[in-house]
């Protein structure tokens, strides 16, 4: 299947096919994307708090129990998101249904859920209607982002709801985590709302956001790489497979959920909370 693409520079267009790639399965052999760009870092600190560990063990534990219960536990009855614009306005078809009772045992309640389980579900929730996508980021974007008072996180999305609502007229719901490899390449793993007719612009706006500069090192490698996505499970736990060591070199949060896909990635996870507590 082949996808127009625009340059970010507004020169001719240039017709050229994305290959999509089948999703990384969920297991320890996933193999590092050549997708990721070569930027040398210090060495890493080694100050990670016990709290955050505690809650991704939390996490971890959870997961497994909902991935027992089953693959299939979805967003159905939640109903759609007006992303039109980037205010929280969304409607939902049945409320009673989308929001199962909190009051299930068998999964912590979604306040002490951490940043694993979050992304997961949010992953979950736009699963059927959202590309994955990896981005590389320019050099002085980089900079800017590692430096920026509001964290790496914040600095990143900004831009990126700044070049989709140029280039797409809207900010479509997103999400992403900022990983770092042992080698010191830092880049962004995500996915975001999008059709295949609008994959070429969403390409596009990603383009802008990540920063001029960015040289290609190796065969096939692209700053942003776009892809459908099929397995959310397998592309989230891949997508915070290195976040641990990110997060001692940037500041703020090593992931991203945007506003408006935090309520539908609450309900999903409460609906596999209420599968939980009938399981048992």
């Amino acid at each position: 299947m082949d996808f127009s693409t625009k340059p970010a520079n507004g020169q001719q267009s240039v017709e050229r096919p994305i290959e999509l790639r089948p999703e990384p399965a969920n297991d320890d052999t996933l193999t590092r994307s050549n997708n990721v760009s070569d930027i040398p870092f210090p060495a890493l600190s080694k100050n990670v708090t016990r709290r955050k560990r505690r809650s991704d063990r939390v996490d971890k534990q959870a997961l497994e129990t909902i991935r027992k219960i089953g693959s299939s536990i979805t967003i159905s009855g939640v109903g759609t998101v007006s992303n039109a614009h980037s205010s929280d306005t969304r409607t939902t078809t049945h409320p009673e249904e989308a929001i199962p009772s909190a009051n299930d045992n068998r999964l912590p309640a979604w306040i002490h859920t951490g940043d694993r389980m979050k992304f997961n579900m949010a992953m979950r929730a736009l699963e059927g209607r959202a590309h994955a996508f990896t981005i590389n980021l320019g050099p002085e974007r980089l900079k800017e982002a590692l430096e920026h008072p509001d964290g790496f996180s914040r600095c990143l999305s900004r831009y990126m709801n700044r070049a989709l609502e140029r280039v797409l007229g809207r900010i479509p719901l997103y999400l992403f985590s900022v990983e770092m490899t042992g080698r010191g390449k830092i880049h962004v793993h995500g996915a975001i709302e999008s059709t295949v007719d609008e994959l070429a612009r969403v390409e596009e706006a990603l383009t802008k956001a990540a920063g001029a500069g960015w040289q290609k090192r190796r065969r096939g490698e692209t700053q942003v790489y776009l892809q459908e996505l099929n397995t959310a499970d397998g592309w989230a736990e891949y997508s915070l497979r290195d976040g641990a060591k990110a997060r001692r070199v940037i500041t703020g949060k090593s992931v991203f959920i945007a506003k408006r896909l935090r309520p539908l990635a609450e309900a999903t996870y409460l609906k596999a909370k209420k599968a939980s507590g009938a399981a048992r």
